[in-house]
């Protein structure tokens, strides 16, 4: 019998992602753990105040990697409350069971599954919250089918993505500093799973719709982000490290990257304010309801 939350055996499982999440950026993401905490933690939690978390209620935390978010969830829906954490990587999973819970928490259950077809319990959550989990689904459409059939009839949605890449210089403006020394890879399809993949609000929408969602709206949520604690050294040796400009610099001689590691210090010295570099993260708040309920 399969466990409830463990992946199904299918064509449609994320392979590449899974490979992806547990043996290249999963294990850089528990090495940087603290840094990207702070990273990304305001936007975190600014998203967990847009889905009105209550005590007592049960909450699904899809992608949860090291737990940031799961922890905080279980906190606020107290010792009555349930909270499942679930994520595709081992070393992510393993670091996340490891982080202290706050006295009078509820209880956590971290599983490695891929929502996309993992065997989760039908309408046993209120709410179903990711943040930055959600974007690199092979068949998103199937992954929130399978996400709104786990929530009660009047359990609500609430994922936080990024906007378009062009909406979040933190990513776009190092990419184009890095254009001018190195062959850029081609735009990839729509619909290409990674992390800007929702930023397109008609594109979410239609998922959503398609999955069974309806009362789908989108909020503007941003936060100044720093790399650390704000310093080039540290913001240049995040970013070619994690992210899009770790993968275009994957495999590249060392030439090629002694020149992108040159060419970001300038960068980033271009626009640090007494010494410390902050750069706008755009994120939508999607929130949504399973179709045709309360």
């Amino acid at each position: 019998m399969t466990h409830p939350g463990s992946p199904a055996s299918t064509p449609t499982n994320n392979d590449e992602q899974i490979r992806h999440w547990n043996e290249v950026a999963g294990p850089v993401w528990v090495e940087r753990q603290a840094n990207l905490d702070r990273m990304i933690g305001g936007l975190g939690a600014q998203a967990l105040d847009g889905a009105h978390l209550a005590p007592g209620e049960s909450v699904l935390d899809v992608g949860c990697g090291t737990g940031q978010t799961t922890v905080e969830i279980a906190r606020r829906v107290g010792a009555g409350g349930r909270v499942v954490g679930l994520d595709i990587s081992k070393p992510m999973l393993a670091a996340a069971r490891q982080r202290p819970v706050a006295p009078g928490a509820a209880p956590l259950d971290f599983r490695e599954a891929d929502a996309q077809v993992a065997q989760i319990e039908r309408e046993a959550f209120d709410v179903v919250f990711s943040r930055f989990g959600v974007m690199f689904f092979a068949d998103p459409v199937a992954a929130f089918s399978n996400l709104s059939r786990a929530l009660r009839p009047s359990g609500r949605l609430a994922i936080l993505v990024w906007q378009p890449l062009a909406r979040n210089p933190w990513v776009a403006g190092p990419m184009q500093a890095l254009a001018g020394v190195l062959p850029m890879p081609a735009p990839p399809a729509p619909g290409t799973p990674g992390p800007f993949s929702m930023g397109d609000p008609a594109r979410a929408k239609d998922i959503l719709g398609d999955a069974g969602f309806d009362a789908i709206t989108l909020t503007e949520i941003g936060d100044e982000m720093m790399m650390g604690n704000g310093s080039v050294d540290a913001t240049v040796e995040s970013m070619m490290n994690l992210g899009p400009c770790a993968t275009l610099l994957k495999d590249a001689p060392r030439e090629a990257v002694e020149k992108a590691s040159s060419t970001l210090r300038k960068f980033y010295e271009s626009i640090a304010e007494n010494g410390k570099v902050k750069q706008r993260g755009a994120t939508w708040l999607i929130s949504a309801k399973p179709g045709g309920k309360s």
